[in-house]
């Protein structure tokens, strides 16, 4: 081949390798700019999105947190309520015991009142006998007297009453032993009622004592009754008030998942959007342009989070390496150049924002359906512009920590027609220091 035809056929090639990596990289109608103003819409949605995740996320620990709140007070006032209606029980089993007791007592008092009276009507018929019988004694004694009975008028003269002359004279010949022991039992008689009447009349006093003290415990448990009940119904609108506000903390988490479920959703929705897009615009239909893979951060081999699944958030898939640590003269990586890992095309450029939680980034394709990621440059770093060809080793930017970063690193992926693969697999020859 003549010299002309191959320098010919390289300036063709690079004039058709450059169309295509302007044609392909962003839109099939609208070019790169279209291409890349769509990415970058997706990617501000992303970023809104995930914000609006995190307020999600906050407000489902809030209502999580009231919702235990809320059921600690709701559970707190239930044994409230359930103490409350047991003392109740207990007070109003007590008020029966009492009511029961007040009612024997008042039994008792009217047995008693009934046996007074049953004393007090037995004293007065015994009275009536005793005034019977001395009217019929006054009636001898005055026709003793009109007779001038020597032996009466001593006796009258010697008698201190009335009953006291009567048995005094008892062994006259007008008044029999039999008269007198009659009118003697009819007084013991009406003493010892006298007696009964009184011991009764005590009695009595005790119970009506004891129905007082019971009626007063009787008003003192009514009173606690009713207290309590006030009690129970405050914390029967406490438990209802806590009911609502545990109501109200569910609705209010179920809503906040449901919005948090929705626009993940979305994110995922537009995230695989935006690699349907780098996908579409990829070349996967050309040859490899590389070589050997070379490193994007020479010096610097500390992975500080592995490809694949790892157990700790943001993203529990990892699709790339975490590069971070320092050199082995003890220069930390932040701020440090980001180098191509191989010959290809800038596709995708994001300079500045949140970046879907990537920050700054550059995206490389290596043709062959091969692309490169570098995510988390410092703001504005970047030095290549879409659709510029890089070699292996080129600058890219700088190592930063913008979008979802914990700290100064390199995030670094290798894809295979779009899907991540283990970076460090492609370089066997490195030793590299784990450190996760």
């Amino acid at each position: 081949m003549s010299l002309f035809k191959k320098t010919f056929r390289k300036k063709a090639l690079a004039m058709v390798s450059s169309v295509l990596a302007l044609v392909m990289c962003f839109g099939f109608y609208t070019g790169n700019i279209a291409f890349a103003d769509e990415v970058t819409d997706l990617e501000k949605k992303i970023e809104q999105g995930k914000k609006q995740l995190e307020q999600y996320e906050s407000d489902i620990e809030k209502y999580k947190d009231d919702l235990e709140n809320a059921k600690k007070l709701q559970e707190a006032v239930m044994q409230k309520l359930l103490l409350s209606e047991q003392i109740i029980d207990d007070y109003s089993s007590q008020l029966g015991n009492l009511d029961s007791q007040i009612k024997t007592k008042q039994a008792e008092i009217t047995e008693k009142e009934n046996q007074i009276k049953q004393k007090e009507t037995e004293i007065a018929d015994t009275q009536t006998e005793i005034d019977e019988n001395l009217v019929l004694f006054a009636e001898k004694i005055r026709a003793l007297y009109i007779s001038g009975n020597d032996d009466f008028i001593n006796v009258l003269m010697g008698s201190g009453d009335f009953f006291s002359m009567m048995l005094n004279y008892k062994f006259t010949e007008n008044i029999t032993e039999q008269n007198v022991q009659f009118m003697t039992d009819l007084k013991e008689n009406i003493e010892n009622l006298e007696n009964d009447k009184q011991v009764l009349e005590g009695e009595k006093q005790v119970l009506e004592e004891q129905r007082q003290a019971l009626e007063e415990d009787l008003k003192k448990y009514e009173s606690l009754v009713s207290k309590e009940r006030e009690q129970t119904a405050q914390y029967q609108k406490d438990l209802n008030k806590y009911g609502s506000l545990v109501d109200d903390a569910e609705y209010a988490k179920a809503q906040s998942q449901n919005k948090k479920k929705a626009t993940q959703k979305q994110i995922e929705e537009m995230e695989a959007l935006i690699t349907k897009l780098i996908e579409e615009k990829s070349r996967k239909d050309t040859e490899f342009e590389g070589g050997e893979w070379g490193w994007p951060m020479p010096g610097y081999y500390t992975i500080t989070s592995p490809f694949g699944r790892r157990d700790f958030a943001p993203n529990p898939n990892h699709k790339g390496n975490d590069i971070a640590g320092r050199n082995a003269q003890g220069e930390a990586i932040n701020g440090k150049t980001i180098v191509s890992a191989n010959d290809g095309v800038v596709i995708l450029v994001n300079q500045y924002g949140y970046g879907g939680g990537y920050g700054t980034y550059v995206t490389v394709d290596h043709g062959g359906g091969y692309t490169t990621f570098y995510a988390h440059m410092q703001t504005g770093s970047a030095v290549v512009s879409e659709g510029q060809r890089v070699k292996r080793g080129d600058a890219l930017g700088r190592v930063g920590s913008t979008g979802l970063s914990t700290g100064p690193h390199l995030h670094f992926e290798i894809r295979k027609n779009n899907v991540p693969t283990e970076p460090i697999s492609y370089y066997p020859h490195i030793k590299f220091i784990y450190a996760y």
